[in-house]
């Protein structure tokens, strides 16, 4: 159902119930752009886009509270290392587009905004809000720098720079897309791009179009070829997981993609015998496919 609704499934990926859904009921959502998670208080965080953060109770399933936002249409949402919410937010100010990275409380009060920047058309879906090694980076539309959230301020990390950057005059050339990092690369898509460290003159070799590793400790680029999946015994070329938290790669699947991988592998040592029971039992209607594992070099 697209951005429409949320489903909770234990870790065996067995179904719960459905959190959230489409309506004008007084618990139903609009339309979902970001979601974080509060373990420790087993609540759910759904950015609406209708300036709105829902807060649903995970063990009942039920919707807390609407908390409304003092500026912008909410994307990416998350829980910050400090336990606030932070989330990059769309808004028209004097006839522009902007974004901005803000930070709330988890009870609804609206602590300012960190970063912000003009935005267009093209850059509306090129931001990127996550956490790695401890600390919260940021990236909005058009601008080329990586931040690095600390209290109130953004600290400019990386500058990541299309080598032929979008016009806004022309309505041509391209945006850097940062997919997602872990503690030693950022993996980053789509565009010929060049990445050089804030403050140094030193600069990665320009690549071309593709997806890429961006090496944090040497500021080396490598292209990815694509993403080996052990349990799979498959490599994935332009394949990249639908999320990455902490440790974990999700990947979703269509379910006949999934069965053409393994019609030729069920008797392979190398396929997880789980998968193979998978490949039986599933159907061609069975979508969609979801799989979880653990994130390697």
């Amino acid at each position: 159902m697209g951005r429409e609704e949320i489903h909770l499934f234990s870790i065996t990926g067995k179904y719960i119930r459905k959190l959230a859904q489409r309506g004008r009921g007084p618990e139903d959502v609009y339309q979902i752009w970001g979601y974080c998670v509060d373990e420790d208080a087993a609540c759910l965080y759904l950015a609406e886009a209708q300036q709105v953060i829902d807060v649903i109770d995970l063990k009942e399933g039920k919707m807390l509270r609407k908390m409304p936002l003092q500026m912008g249409s909410p994307r990416a949402l998350l829980l910050d290392k400090d336990g606030m919410l932070t989330y990059i937010a769309l808004s028209r100010v004097k006839g522009n587009n902007q974004s901005a990275v803000c930070r709330m409380a988890p009870d609804g009060i609206f602590l300012g905004t960190i970063v912000s920047s003009v935005s267009h058309a093209l850059a509306g879906e090129k931001y990127y809000l996550g956490a790695t090694d401890h600390k919260v980076y940021c990236k909005l539309g058009l601008n080329d720098t990586l931040y690095t959230l600390q209290d109130s301020i953004g600290i400019p990390q990386y500058r990541m720079i299309a080598t032929e950057s979008y016009s806004d005059e022309t309505g041509k050339g391209h945006l850097v897309d940062v997919a997602f990092g872990n503690k030693d690369f950022w993996i980053l898509a789509d565009v010929e791009i060049e990445v050089k460290k804030v403050g140094s003159i030193q600069a990665a070799p320009k690549h071309y179009a593709g997806y890429y590793a961006f090496h944090k400790g040497n500021a080396k680029l490598k292209k990815i070829v694509g993403f080996y999946i052990d349990p799979l015994d498959v490599s994935l070329k332009n394949y990249f997981p639908l999320r990455v938290s902490g440790k974990k790669a999700y990947w979703n699947m269509n379910v006949g993609d999934f069965r053409r991988q393994l019609e030729k592998k069920t008797d392979s040592p190398l396929v997880a015998d789980s998968l193979k029971n998978l490949y039986y039992s599933l159907a061609e209607n069975d979508n969609p496919l979801v799989l979880v594992g653990d994130m390697k070099q």
